[in-house]
């Protein structure tokens, strides 16, 4: 008797980056190029994935999170609405509730920190 195991491959990221964003639709323009330019440069030693929440904003901040991802064609970048805004950790846990990252990692939306910190972190 024969038996046939087919696994299906699940995707899975080494490292999950986590940016909470409230109001920040001035910054995501430069958020979403650093983004890109990350994707091109570690393209070939890391596979990592994004999670940016719109934390409740109140600006338009999910009209240009959409336009700037489908513009740069950045499909590891995950976008997560929340209505209401319940403080920056709660952004956080919720972007880690969907990280599938073996390890994950948040930053600020304000670029205060460089999002490739967390990645040479890594």
């Amino acid at each position: 008797m024969e038996i046939l195991l087919i696994m299906k491959k699940i995707k899975t990221y080494e490292l999950s980056i986590v940016i909470p964003c409230y109001n920040e639709s001035k910054n995501l323009g430069k958020i979403f190029l650093k983004l890109k330019n990350l994707y091109i440069k570690y393209k070939f030693l890391i596979h990592f994935e994004t999670i940016i929440i719109n934390n409740g904003s109140n600006d338009n901040s999910e009209i240009i999170m959409n336009k700037f991802k489908q513009h740069l064609n950045l499909n590891d970048v995950k976008i997560l609405n929340i209505k209401k805004n319940k403080g920056y950790g709660h952004g956080i846990k919720s972007g880690l509730k969907i990280a599938k990252g073996n390890f994950v990692s948040y930053t600020h939306a304000d670029l205060q920190c460089d999002i490739e910190d967390c990645i040479k972190i890594y």
